[in-house]
């Protein structure tokens, strides 16, 4: 952490999407997308606010004070094309979040590809937990490039 004081505040984790939750490119403008989509790879960290108060943000969020769970995002989507071109495209939360009771949630995400440019990614997705402990994600990523 930056500032040794927000270690009990915030919690910093890595993530990834197993490729089980069926996460993948269904359209891609110039190429041609199997019907059952490209396997896409999305991992980085998270951060989210774990004080009970809440948190008063600080960089480009000065000023705005953010309650317990907000998180913001950031990391790397990776696909193969039919190609078999790799494309990796960055992202980084443009604004905090916060899952709604039922576990669901909008992110606005900055990105930016090697390969496709820069743009905006508008993901809306809900983890609903199963009988056996597991979780089901839906996910609808839509990204787009300038």
């Amino acid at each position: 952490l930056a500032d040794p004081a927000l270690a009990d505040s915030i919690l910093y984790t890595p993530f990834g999407c197993d490729p089980r939750l069926g996460y993948r490119v269904v359209t891609m403008a110039g190429h041609t997308v199997d019907p059952e989509g490209w396997p896409m790879c999305d991992a980085g960290y998270l951060l989210t606010i774990i004080d009970p108060e809440g948190l008063e943000l600080g960089g480009e969020f000065a000023g705005q004070s953010a309650p317990a769970g907000t998180a913001m995002a950031f990391g790397r989507y990776t696909f193969e094309t039919e190609r078999e071109e790799t494309v990796t495209v960055a992202f980084r939360s443009l604004t905090p979040y916060v899952n709604d009771p039922w576990g669901a949630a909008t992110i606005r995400c900055e990105i930016d590809s090697p390969q496709l440019g820069s743009g905006q990614a508008n993901l809306v997705f809900k983890l609903d937990q199963t009988g056996d402990g597991r979780f089901a994600a839906m996910i609808r990523n839509v990204l787009t490039f300038d």
